[in-house]
């Protein structure tokens, strides 16, 4: 009786082994909260996608949101502070 000791790869390993380069980090609000820190420090697509600010690594890993009313609260806090950058710039511009 033979039987293999070695392990061969398919078409499916194949696929998850491209799995972090190829995920959208979007895919991260379908984990539960807790989860989150994880998958989008692997997620390739997660790290280059956010231009200035990496909200997405800022809300799951350093803010450590744990639920959707932590979540919208933290939001709002960057959306409130994106307005004041416009509103210094429209100063600063009619000064």
């Amino acid at each position: 009786m033979t039987t293999k000791s070695k392990f061969e790869p398919n078409e499916l390993d194949a696929e998850f082994d491209n799995f972090w380069q190829k995920v959208s980090c979007y895919a991260a609000n379908q984990f539960p909260f807790e989860e989150r820190c994880d998958f989008v420090k692997k997620s390739v697509n997660c790290n280059l996608s956010t231009n200035v600010v990496p909200y997405m690594r800022l809300l799951a890993c350093h803010l450590k949101c744990v639920n959707n009313f932590q979540e919208t609260v933290f939001i709002t806090m960057f959306m409130m502070l994106c307005f004041e950058i416009l509103v210094f710039l429209i100063y600063t511009i009619n000064v």
